[in-house]
């Protein structure tokens, strides 16, 4: 290999669609260098090409003597749902370690634990759900292990372009900035309004028999005045900046853990083209609580949405509810090209190891979707709730997330909910926070080229 080699030349037995997804993720979208992979035992000039090998066995013909050998573990052609790979620890976890020889670049399968942790390998069945239908983290080998807890693949690409480097690749790999993108879940558009006569007047009857007299006198309050605790969009306009904001509109209401809006309703359908078409956010598609189970509900979503807002291209699940492989298959043939739903639903972090943007792989159908995955590392409730963290405690720790994904020049995405700005019930004191959070991402200076074009 000499200081000419720009071009990466994978040599492998497997070449396999889950073998060239792991290189793609490792070259094209965390390195961005160029490359090509071939089952070819042929060497190219190591004038025009840096050459590695990726198998079981160290490459021992004297023409495959100038490659640099990655070990390959086996799980890329053989591997069974329920799997967990052994971990060794070191300044981080190395998934899929292997015995240490002299010969080898890198001693784990690193294209396995791209796999692995790309595809959320570890959270299809007989992965353990819990109350909700999603996969349980208390019982996950992500959150067990504290895998969630560092951009891990980032760390492993970054690790192994030293490696590259000392092994003479001369190229350079490319160079991303820091983003950020703040999406907000609008599952109660208002807490009281536009909820017509009978269910206020339930809702009046409920608060007396239960003794919530301060509720009954909230809502007596807000139906008299006409101003909802969670009507926050005015302030949202003011503050949050429009290239780097985005709302999900939650459709449907098939179950208790849906609103009772949909877009049929006018002030609901009203709000929408407020939000997007007159203040210019982005809008996407919130598919209901039961989306995930009928693929029908999901199509019946997307179509109610489309009648507001035609041309939306993005989606997150209502409480990041999706069942792995099939929903994201789903919402790829329904024209979604950006999913968001991926983030720690009880703490926060990097549960793909991801931070950035990366297409997604159908397990199933063995090959790359149309769909994009756009990871998520904080999420409001988690904190509130889950780790029951004070306003200020839970600043702190979204401060710490921003500057883990500055430090990679990942892009920062964070999940609230328009009555966290509220200063209602379980967020007082969370809108002083979530303002000053703003404030901090938009004195990060993004570079420009960098912002994702808007839909």
């Amino acid at each position: 290999m000499t200081a000419a080699s720009t071009v990466v030349t994978v040599f492998t037995e497997d070449n396999s669609p889950e073998t060239h997804y792991a290189f793609r993720i490792l070259f094209d979208i965390l390195l961005g260098i160029p490359w090509k992979i071939t089952a070819d035992k042929k060497s190219p000039n190591p004038d025009e090409n840096f050459c590695l090998w990726y198998g079981k066995n160290q490459p021992d013909k004297a023409g495959e003597k100038k490659k640099g050998w990655m070990p390959a573990s086996g799980f890329l052609s053989n591997s069974e749902f329920g799997f967990e790979p052994e971990i060794r620890a070191g300044k981080y976890p190395e998934l899929f370690p292997v015995q240490e020889n002299g010969a080898q670049m890198i001693h784990y399968d690193l294209p396995a634990a791209i796999f692995f942790l790309a595809t959320e390998f570890a959270h299809y069945p007989p992965a353990k759900t819990d109350q909700y239908g999603r996969p349980d983290e208390a019982h996950s080998f992500i959150y067990k292990n504290k895998i969630h807890s560092y951009p891990l693949l980032h760390f492993y690409a970054d690790s192994f372009f030293e490696v590259m480097q000392r092994s003479g690749y001369s190229g350079a790999k490319k160079e991303r900035a820091f983003s950020y993108e703040i999406t907000l879940d609008i599952d109660q558009p208002w807490k009281y309004l536009n909820k017509g006569f009978w269910v206020n007047a339930g809702g009046f009857f409920k608060d007396f028999l239960t003794g919530k007299f301060s509720n009954f006198s909230e809502r007596m309050q807000v139906l008299f005045s006409g101003r909802d605790p969670y009507d926050v969009y005015a302030l949202i306009r003011q503050n949050l900046p429009v290239a780097h904001t985005r709302f999900f509109f939650l459709v449907g209401n098939y179950s208790p853990n849906d609103s009772r809006f949909n877009p049929g309703q006018i002030a609901y359908a009203n709000l929408i083209q407020k939000l997007t078409k007159e203040f210019g956010f982005a809008g996407g598609l919130h598919p209901s609580f039961l989306s995930s189970e009928n693929p029908e509900i999901l199509k019946e979503d997307a179509k109610q949405l489309r009648k507001v807002l035609p041309d939306f291209n993005s989606s997150r699940q209502h409480f990041l509810k999706y069942k792995p492989g099939e929903t994201f298959r789903q919402l790829a043939a329904e024209g979604i090209q950006k999913e968001y739903s991926i983030c720690p639903k009880t703490t926060t972090g990097f549960p793909t190891g991801m931070a950035i943007p990366y297409p997604w792989f159908d397990i199933q159908e063995k090959k790359e979707s149309t769909l994009w995955i756009y990871p998520a590392q904080v999420m409001d409730r988690a904190l509130e709730r889950y780790s029951g963290f004070s306003p200020e405690t839970a600043e702190k720790e979204i401060l710490r997330m921003i500057a883990t994904v500055k430090a990679i020049n990942g892009n920062f995405i964070l999940i609230l909910h328009n009555e966290t700005f509220s200063e209602n019930g379980d967020w007082l004191g969370w809108k002083p926070v979530c303002l000053r959070i703003i404030e901090k991402l938009k004195s990060i200076r993004a570079d420009a080229g960098n912002t994702q074009k808007r839909d």
